[in-house]
């Protein structure tokens, strides 16, 4: 919960941000994307490094690491500004990629429970941290200015508390990992496939969302970050109760037709956004992106090719890291035609993943269906 949540504090006081040290749209989404790229790549070498480790203390330090960008009020304001930002969000994102792939392993050695579910309760703590970022880091701001963020870098001791008291271990890959599994038959790269447009559509949508409210439709900032808790909620209680219904219809399933309420509802709420009610549509959105998502990391854990930890580490760091990527290019011409109509192509981005996703659907029953024939000579 504490790693997301200062993952999250950048996106809804970007027009903060930009009005205090004076950045263009840009310069503000550099730093976004700063802190985002050196989480999700770092994460591939944390993921590497740390598969044949159990110890916490890496995790631990990545907590301390995360809270850095609360220190944005301290940054003298002038022409090196950008760059004291840009470290201070590298050194968060730093921190984050420590604690992801320890985390998400020690989520999958609680055997107790089905994998979606598991997964789906571990990364609805971490969307609840998420959406609580938007609206407490937008109220303290609205405040006391961005001198304010710094007594959220007192929370990392509430996790170091939370871990060492829980005694959770990551877990390591056995032998047999993915075996006896639901998808151990469909091929990683083709679960990246589908993860990547819609890592895409998300990454775009939901960083430029604070952006477009505030700063073009003239809401307050408190809204903005009002917008982006409703979002980040809807997907901390999705993950949770589509991952239930993912156990019925399985995981791989569950995930596509999640996203295929995505994208119109997206298509919906960009119509009516000038409008405060349709806040409720940002409930939805968050609701199935987030629950496909998290579908998706399952379906990553018992996917063929590369070790656990590495998918793990690539599900979530490569899948963000690409979109990131590509959101940087997309913020340019966010800078010059506005954001709307850069925020447009995120149904775009989820239509691309549901007919990927229906592909993987149509050749795994093939392969489940040749593999019955084979046991059965």
């Amino acid at each position: 919960m504490l790693a997301d949540l200062f993952s999250n504090v950048l996106p809804p006081l970007l027009p903060a941000v930009r009005q205090h040290f004076r950045l263009s749209l840009f310069e503000g989404s550099i730093l976004v994307v700063v802190l985002l790229l050196s989480s999700n790549w770092l994460q591939l070498v944390a993921g590497y490094l740390r598969s044949h480790t159990r110890d916490r203390w890496f995790m631990y330090i990545g907590l301390v690491l995360a809270s850095a960008v609360t220190a944005m009020g301290l940054v003298p304001q002038g022409s090196g500004a950008l760059w004291w930002l840009c470290g201070l969000a590298a050194v968060t994102g730093a921190g984050i990629a420590m604690v992801h792939p320890d985390a998400l392993r020690a989520v999958h050695g609680l055997d107790r429970l089905p994998g979606s579910v598991a997964t789906g309760g571990f990364m609805a703590s971490g969307f609840a941290g998420y959406a609580i970022a938007g609206w407490v880091s937008t109220s303290l701001v609205q405040r006391w200015g961005l001198i304010g963020l710094p007594v959220l870098a007192l929370l990392p001791l509430v996790g170091i508390l939370g871990l060492w008291r829980m005694r959770i271990r990551p877990a390591l890959e056995t032998r047999d990992e993915g075996a006896n599994l639901q998808h151990g038959h469909v091929p990683f790269w083709m679960v990246m496939a589908m993860a990547i447009p819609a890592g895409i559509a998300m990454t775009t949508f939901g960083t430029l969302l604070p952006t477009r409210l505030v700063d073009e439709l003239g809401f307050d900032l408190r809204f903005g970050g009002l917008s982006a808790a409703v979002y980040g909620m809807g997907g901390a209680i999705g993950s949770v109760l589509w991952a239930m219904a993912a156990n019925r219809l399985g995981d791989l399933l569950a995930a596509v037709l999640a996203m295929a309420v995505v994208g119109p509802s997206i298509g919906l709420y960009l119509l009516f956004m000038n409008r405060p009610a349709t806040i409720v549509l940002l409930f939805v959105v968050g609701f199935f992106s987030f629950a496909a998502y998290i579908l998706l990391v399952a379906v990553a854990k018992s996917a063929k090719g590369a070790s656990l930890s590495m998918r793990m580490a690539w599900i979530v760091g490569g899948t963000w890291g690409v979109s990131n990527l590509a959101f940087l290019g997309l913020a340019r011409l966010a800078d010059v035609y506005g954001t709307l109509v850069v925020m447009a192509v995120s149904p775009a981005g989820y239509l691309v993943a549901v007919a990927f996703g229906w592909f993987i659907l149509r050749r795994s029953k093939v392969l489940e269906v040749r593999c019955s024939q084979d046991l059965g000579s």
